[in-house]
């Protein structure tokens, strides 16, 4: 059983990138571990939505867009692709 408000916590909008998540490796939930549960399965989503975001980093806007990518990971991915160029920018002007 899942709870509703789990999926809300990767603030993802697709259900593309909704049904992925969901297909995280997560452990069934038991009676006592209600909380620690849901807080691990929105942990884990957040990870593997950041370790998607760190690998479409990798390819250029244009090959992201002909694969189909949605616009919201399509701005995160930009912005990580500038975050690393400002940090190795940034050892020039030291």
């Amino acid at each position: 059983m899942e709870s509703p408000g789990i999926l809300s916590a990767a603030n993802t909008a697709t259900p593309q990138l909704t049904a992925s998540l969901r297909a995280v490796a997560v452990p069934r939930m038991t009676r006592a571990a209600g909380f620690w549960t849901a807080w691990w399965r929105a942990f884990l989503i957040r990870r593997a939505r950041k370790q998607t975001v760190v690998a479409l980093s990798e390819l250029d806007t244009d090959v992201l867009r002909d694969i189909g990518v949605p616009e919201s990971l399509l701005g995160e991915a930009e912005a990580t692709r500038r975050l690393d160029e400002n940090r190795r920018a940034f050892w020039l002007w030291s």
